[in-house]
């Protein structure tokens, strides 16, 4: 490496690091205990440590794959539970960072200062972009599962191997295997990676199909061993059962309006064709398939797209700087300027303050000054775990996810479930419901009204203006003769 390589390399890496210390101080800066999915996996990982085994004890609909990654980082924060999403801000910081040197080495062809800027600007792009801010607020396993999938993409980049005599086995197969073993809905990009390895080489294209989706047939058959028959119930046949949640128009106005300009991307998509880089095209071509079929989706499946979009951007700015040079890289920083502005104004105006956990320190007293410590509680997803996290207090029947979608699709019987919670000497009911006047609404949501009233009564009510999912989050005693004092 020469002293002007050197010189590049220490640039680069200083601007990386300020990328990610801004994206950090501008995510903590606006923090919040927020309604999440990401205390209830904390849980799991933590039950999976205390020896409770998924798929039996408890409900959980994805492989182990993220659980597992989740446990070092919640015995660290066994203090601080309330900051635990913030594991998802790290993780898109090295997801940032793993496009930054994708793009270098495989889509950006030239030499030089110029392609590290642009790889650069463009990393800063995605990091900055309004989907990036908004879903690393919850720790939902989405940026794990796009961190191995770009893992996998870059050790494919720059054809990284382990050589033995009679084989050459591509590294990206790790990555890949991990990327579905953490979650399903990586299948795609993971196909992309494979396509386009076989069009630019096949028998490497092959070695690494066989490899990623052998090992993750090998890791998937550790889970019968564990799961047993439940758990074809829980990875495959409750997402089959799925129906739309969320109309997919609403989802799809919601990311033009706030990073629309990501799909300046889609221009890039002949860019890449024309220049056989099958897996940039097939990187947004086999998500978006996916997107568009499946039944039950949410914004953050979005982000799924967001490696090929980013692909196409790198080919149309591959293109600019190679015909105009310094108007080319300008045009790239005023574009990534310009769009990073617009998602923070959207995102701060948007998101960063709403669906919070108003008085969590309040709640979290509460259940500690008037119960046991050997005392459970049970409630809605988005905040129950969470608190049993704070105040150390079990779930009841080990019932963690607790998310309605399962009283809809008819899964859980509410009548039933009172009884099984009832059975295990819960102690607290939470509920998040709808207070207009007088009248308190969405309680049969989660368990029978007339049925939780006869056997709880309301011991405490916070009230939650800015939360999406009630005005109010209401405390039932289910042993009120045994409160623990």
């Amino acid at each position: 490496m020469n002293s002007t390589e050197q010189r590049d390399t220490r640039i680069v890496t200083i601007a990386l690091g300020l990328m990610s210390l801004a994206f950090l101080i501008f995510k903590a800066s606006h923090f919040f205990v927020r309604m999440s999915d990401g205390p209830v996996y904390a849980l799991m990982a933590q039950a999976l440590t205390e020896g409770l085994v998924p798929y039996r004890d408890f409900f959980f609909a994805h492989p182990l794959g993220h659980l597992i990654a989740l446990i070092p980082w919640v015995k660290s924060m066994q203090a601080w539970p309330e900051h635990l999403d913030f594991a998802a801000d790290l993780v898109e910081v090295a997801n940032a960072i793993l496009i930054y040197h994708i793009l270098r080495s495989r889509f950006l062809g030239r030499t030089g200062g110029s392609s590290r800027l642009v790889a650069w600007a463009l990393s800063c792009f995605y990091l900055g972009s309004f989907s990036v801010m908004a879903t690393s607020d919850h720790t939902t396993g989405i940026h794990l599962s796009l961190f191995w999938v770009l893992l996998a993409f870059l050790c494919e980049g720059r054809a990284w191997s382990i050589q033995t005599k009679w084989l050459s086995l591509p590294w990206a197969v790790l990555p890949s295997a991990l990327a579905l073993i953490t979650r399903f809905y990586t299948a795609p990009l993971i196909v992309a990676l494979v396509l386009g390895g076989f069009a630019k080489n096949r028998r490497r294209g092959i070695t690494l199909a066989v490899g990623a989706f052998g090992l993750f047939s090998a890791l998937l058959g550790l889970h019968y061993f564990v799961g047993g028959s439940a758990l074809f119930d829980s990875l495959f046949m409750y997402h089959l059962a799925k129906k739309e949640f969320i109309p997919r128009q609403q989802i799809f106005h919601f990311f033009v309006v706030n990073d629309g300009l990501f799909l300046v991307g889609l221009v890039g998509l002949p860019l890449l064709a024309w220049r056989r880089e099958w897996t940039g095209v097939l990187a947004l071509i086999c998500p978006a398939t996916l997107i568009l079929i499946y039944s039950d989706l949410y914004y953050f499946y979005l982000l799924l797209l967001l490696p090929g979009l980013c692909l196409g951007l790198s080919a149309i700015s591959d293109s600019l700087v190679d015909r105009w040079p310094r108007a080319g890289v300008a045009s790239i920083a005023a574009f990534t300027i310009t769009a990073a502005t617009w998602a923070s104004i959207q995102y701060v105006n948007v998101v960063a303050e709403t669906d919070l956990i108003e008085n969590f320190s309040e709640m979290a007293r509460f259940i500690e000054s008037h119960s046991r410590p050997d005392q459970s509680i049970y409630g809605a997803v988005e905040v129950t775990p969470l608190l049993a996290l704070k105040t150390h207090r079990s779930i009841a029947g080990s019932f963690f996810d607790t998310n309605i979608k399962h009283n809809l699709m008819g899964r859980i019987d509410p009548h039933v479930r009172l009884e099984e919670i009832l059975k295990a000497h819960v102690k607290f009911v939470i509920t998040t419901v709808v207070r207009q006047g007088d009248k308190i609404m969405g309680v049969e949501a989660y368990l029978p009204p007339h049925e939780l009233s006869n056997h709880c009564q309301i011991a405490a009510t916070f009230d939650q203006p800015r939360n999406f999912h009630g005005n109010l989050i209401v405390i039932w005693d289910c042993e009120p003769d045994q409160s623990g004092h």
